[in-house]
């Protein structure tokens, strides 16, 4: 055991860093910013891929995990610490049934969420961290699927096409330095629904029994079936007239394409997400629980007070 550890790479990370972010500054210190970024990804043994800020699997997280931990609790602990794992709970059908989670594949994850994707920064983070640490880096919270603005400082992220695909080590002070960047929304209310969603993630992270419990409550104040039957969707598709009026269009348009463009069906998120008719070999985008956890949060634990 002893001699596995020592052949492992420590990643030092700073505070609230992403994973990848402190991957790509391992790799600046040891001289690889000097090389083209495929010999870098080489020499780790990993695909010729860009780096994918909201996605927390695929072959480049698997292969850094594989040479910085060495248990599966070491390695559920930094996925927990260090990306978006925590909220990807909320689309496993079961946190106890040992089910991987599994992002459905990126063509489909564009053409269905109309929130950015990109990688992105808060400007004034950016210049704290240049002014304490000598040095900046991707925040993980800033990552988060669906959240346009900082926790730290209530502004909207930026972002900009040059990050869309970050295929290159790079960091936010030097690619700020160098582009013009644009907010990640021009929709100054969803500075609440962004600070829900962070405080979900926080949640989950610290008790992920919660998942199960908001789910129980959930199916209690809908007064959903015990077994749904295909008979049941309309009495779904009525519930889901009602919580489109309580949302309104902002959240709604945020988060969806199909509720921006009336040419498209729009997705059915409580039969999709409640009915257990819908199994698919991916693990479900967690917005679809976050938009309903939203919808009734006043009614539900420990999210009453957000």
């Amino acid at each position: 055991m002893r001699n596995h550890r020592a052949n492992l790479t420590h990643i030092a990370f700073a505070n609230g860093e992403h994973l990848l972010s402190g991957w790509i500054r391992h790799n600046i210190r040891v001289g690889f910013s000097n090389f083209p970024f495929d010999g870098c990804l080489g020499y780790w043994g990993l695909p010729k891929q860009h780096l994918k800020a909201q996605r927390i699997d695929g072959a480049i997280l698997d292969g850094i995990l594989a040479r910085t931990t060495l248990e599966e609790n070491e390695r559920e602990d930094l996925l927990v610490k260090r990306t978006n794992y925590s909220l990807w709970k909320l689309g496993v059908d079961s946190v106890d049934n040992g089910q991987k989670i599994k992002s459905p594949p990126a063509h489909l994850e564009q053409n269905t969420y109309a929130f950015s994707m990109s990688w992105h920064l808060c400007e004034q983070c950016v210049r704290e961290q240049t002014e304490e640490l000598g040095f900046s880096y991707w925040v993980r919270r800033h990552q988060i699927p669906s959240v346009t603005h900082c926790f730290k400082h209530g502004s909207i992220l930026l972002t900009h096409p040059c990050v869309k695909r970050l295929d290159r080590l790079a960091l936010p002070a030097k690619l700020l330095g160098e582009n013009e960047f644009i907010p990640v929304s021009q929709n100054h209310s969803l500075l609440e629904w962004s600070n829900f969603v962070i405080e979900v993630d926080r949640l989950i992270a610290s008790n992920p029994d919660l998942i199960t419990l908001w789910q129980s409550e959930v199916k209690r104040i809908l007064a959903l079936p015990e077994v749904t039957r295909h008979k049941d969707k309309p009495f779904f598709q009525a519930l889901s007239k009602r919580m489109e009026s309580d949302l309104g269009d902002g959240i709604l348009n945020h988060l969806f394409r199909a509720y921006r463009d009336e040419r498209q069906s729009k997705p059915d998120v409580l039969w999709r997400t409640l009915s257990g008719l819908r199994k698919q070999k991916t693990t479900r985008h967690p917005v679809f629980w976050l938009v309903i956890l939203y919808w009734l949060r006043d009614s539900l634990t420990s999210l009453d007070k957000i």
